[in-house]
């Protein structure tokens, strides 16, 4: 089983870069590789399970999983994209929700979102390593 979710892993993070790279060339299904990347990536990192004591990598096991459940928003704010437009021109909708709606789906804000899991799941990685190895010596 951990040969498969280490699989999972490699195999999502490789359409994560390529969906997000791609994304920004407007071409059509990036959105789709880097969504099957992200579900991928954060089912993998999610059914990943610590068994020590340790609080240190207990804490940062959930900011991993929250640095996944980033990268899945990431994946609801690039299709949202294509809402915009019609958010947009919708003279019926409330002025406060049509207000929301535009400042969320704009363009690029998935950037924000996929940076900061980004941030979350690279330093609870290189944390997680460090704290096992120092735990292995003692």
């Amino acid at each position: 089983m951990k040969k498969i979710s280490g699989f999972l892993m490699i195999i999502g993070g490789c359409a994560i870069l390529i969906g997000a790279l791609t994304h920004i060339t407007g071409w059509s299904p990036a959105s789709y590789i880097f969504g099957l990347g992200a579900v991928m990536f954060a089912s993998s990192q999610l059914n990943e399970r610590y068994k020590g004591d340790n609080l240190t990598i207990k804490r940062l096991k959930r900011q991993q999983a929250l640095g996944a459940i980033f990268i899945l928003l990431t994946t609801f704010l690039m299709f949202s994209e294509n809402f915009y437009s019609s958010i947009l021109f919708n003279n019926h909708m409330d002025r406060t929700l049509k207000t929301l709606l535009l400042y969320i789906t704009k363009k690029n804000t998935w950037i924000l979102t996929l940076s900061i899991g980004a941030f979350f799941e690279l330093y609870s990685s290189f944390r997680i390593s460090f704290e096992l190895s120092k735990e292995k010596r003692s």
